[in-house]
């Protein structure tokens, strides 16, 4: 079982607008808490962080992006394919000697 992380208090001075905002977007629910959005927006900003334990919400947003970025990798790689292939049939058609039927 997993200790439970040491939490600390601090108090920071947001925008007004940024402080109702995340008074809005918090719940009591476990996960949606104003700590737990603020957590979860420092780990996006500062990157993973030795000691802290990163909520599955975080890791799965990290392997959609992951994923996301992998499928429009193969798709660029296969259109580039398909454009390769196309100008080298364009160019033997191009070359070919003509041939006659009699």
């Amino acid at each position: 079982m997993m200790q439970p992380i040491e939490r600390e208090s601090m108090n920071f001075r947001l925008p007004k607008p940024l402080a109702e905002a995340l008074r809005n977007a918090a719940s009591s629910q476990p996960g949606k808490t104003a700590t737990d959005i603020v957590i979860r927006a420092l780990i996006q900003e500062l990157g993973d962080i030795q000691g802290v334990e990163v909520s599955t919400e975080t890791r799965l947003k990290k392997v959609e992006k992951s994923v996301q970025q992998l499928a429009d990798s193969i798709k660029k790689q296969a259109v580039t394919s398909h454009l390769i292939r196309t100008t080298k049939q364009e160019d033997h058609h191009k070359f070919s000697p003509l041939t006659s039927k009699s």
